[in-house]
């Protein structure tokens, strides 16, 4: 690290020299207010993991405990549109069904014709 260097008078006890890795202390050899608050990096930032865990996880209990009633009638809407869409289905193969079941009937009738002309 690079020192530092501060410009004071000469009788002064304050070290004239002090580097980023030592802590800064006053004239009777105490530290300076604020330099003890300062926390690790490592520990700052699970700190802020940690509260933004918190805040994550608080938001999906409340998203999982009771819908709103937005929530409710989006739902009931979708569970309509879902039952009219699956009758449509239903009937669109029906009909598929019954169409493919007359022309194989009127292909039977028609091969049994020919068998009968000759």
């Amino acid at each position: 690290m690079t020192e530092v260097q501060e410009v004071q008078p000469p009788n002064s006890e304050v070290p004239v020299t002090q580097s980023n890795s030592e802590p800064a202390t006053g004239p009777s050899g105490k530290k300076r207010p604020g330099q003890e608050k300062k926390p690790e990096p490592a520990k700052k930032n699970r700190s802020l993991f940690s509260q933004i865990y918190g805040t994550l996880k608080k938001a999906t209990q409340e998203n999982e405990s009771e819908p709103t009633e937005a929530v409710k009638k989006r739902r009931e809407i979708d569970a309509r549109i879902y039952g009219k869409i699956n009758r449509d289905v239903n009937l669109v193969r029906r009909q598929e069904e019954a169409k493919r079941d007359r022309h194989s009937a009127l292909r039977k009738e028609e091969e049994l014709a020919i068998k009968d002309d000759v």
